[in-house]
């Protein structure tokens, strides 16, 4: 056997895997008991519904199966008892002996990859007030794309003004109340989030990033706690500021989804190999690192309007300019990283 072609009879399906031998075979030979293993992403076994000559072929033949729609690699293993015309089992390894196991065993691969979509929040821009809450909304409809698919990775996004982000902490709440925090007074006095992406598999973390947080960091709370669920319905999402005096502006913000529906790029499998079914490896998984706690004390602002140094009382302080800040504050009750006037 030369080459095995996954496909499916509607977009973003599998139901057959095509099969081709390298030369002409008795079709009576290939039955569903030569297909030793059909396998979803997960291990679990697919049952063969039928083995069909392809027509106007003598070495083609169609696997068929349920339709399946999970993402991942798929991945079949065949023979060795199928016959050519002169009545010779197969000979996978191409040595002197045919019909071995497992030498003579074929195995082949084909993938689905996740689809993706964004989904875009209403009612923006919306002001960012001084000890109050920003709530506003992202809805996915049941007749998108992804349909109603379980989620199998979701990112957030979000741009934002604001004069001192670590004011602020940031929420999204699925459509069945499952709440994520994804920042959590970070970035000290720095200003705004901008292109700023919340993803579990993200390399660097927020305590490693600075306003305005631009590119991809990794959220105070894992997303991964929507995996599974379906993302029909309206998502809320609410940007909380915790502290006096500054304010700012939501710009924009969206969720993209991942479901388990999607052909992106088949892979296909293999001349030939003795090892049996080769299953999807398991995906790796970020470690989930301790959330960071919600229930900020919210302490009054005393800062003057420009923030001089040299105005702030303080219990602590390391000298000016020895290690890149002006002053770095230690207040038990709001520990901040002054700017310079």
């Amino acid at each position: 056997m030369t080459a095995s072609s996954f496909s499916g009879a509607a977009t973003n399906t599998f139901n057959k895997v095509r099969l081709t031998f390298n030369e002409a075979i008795t079709a009576s030979s290939f039955t569903a008991a030569d297909v030793l293993n059909l396998r979803r992403p997960d291990g679990t076994s697919i049952g063969v519904t039928g083995v069909t000559p392809v027509s106007g072929t003598n070495n083609q033949f169609d696997v068929t199966f349920a339709t399946q729609t999970m993402a991942g690699t798929y991945s079949v293993t065949v023979g060795p008892d199928v016959l050519d015309v002169p009545g010779n089992r197969m000979n996978q390894n191409e040595n002197a002996v045919n019909g071995e196991t497992p030498g003579d065993l074929y195995s082949g691969s084909g993938s689905i990859a996740p689809s993706r979509q964004k989904f875009y929040a209403t009612g923006l821009p919306a002001a960012i007030r001084d000890m109050q809450t920003t709530t506003f909304s992202i809805v996915v409809p049941a007749n998108s794309p992804i349909g109603s698919a379980a989620i199998t990775d979701l990112n957030f996004g979000i741009t934002l003004t604001h004069t001192f982000v670590s004011d602020l902490v940031i929420t999204v709440t699925s459509p069945d109340g499952r709440s994520v925090t994804v920042f959590n007074r970070r970035g000290g006095s720095g200003d705004n989030l901008t292109n700023t992406v919340f993803d579990d598999e993200a390399e660097t973390t927020l305590n490693k990033g600075r306003a305005p947080f631009t590119g991809s960091f990794r959220p105070e709370q894992l997303l991964a706690a929507f995996d599974g669920k379906s993302a029909v319905g309206t998502w809320t999402v609410s940007v909380s500021d915790r502290t006096q005096r500054d304010t700012g502006t939501v710009l924009s913000a969206f969720i993209d989804v991942a479901t388990g529906a999607g052909v992106s790029g088949l892979s296909f499998g293999g001349s030939g190999s003795a090892e049996g079914p080769k299953l999807a490896a398991p995906q790796s998984v970020v470690p989930p690192r301790p959330a960071a706690p919600v229930g900020v004390p919210e302490v009054a602002d005393a800062r003057p309007a420009d923030r001089p140094a040299a105005a702030v009382n303080m219990v602590g302080s390391i000298a000016a300019g020895s290690l890149g800040f002006d002053l770095i504050q230690f207040d038990p009750t709001n520990l901040r990283l002054v700017r310079r006037g």
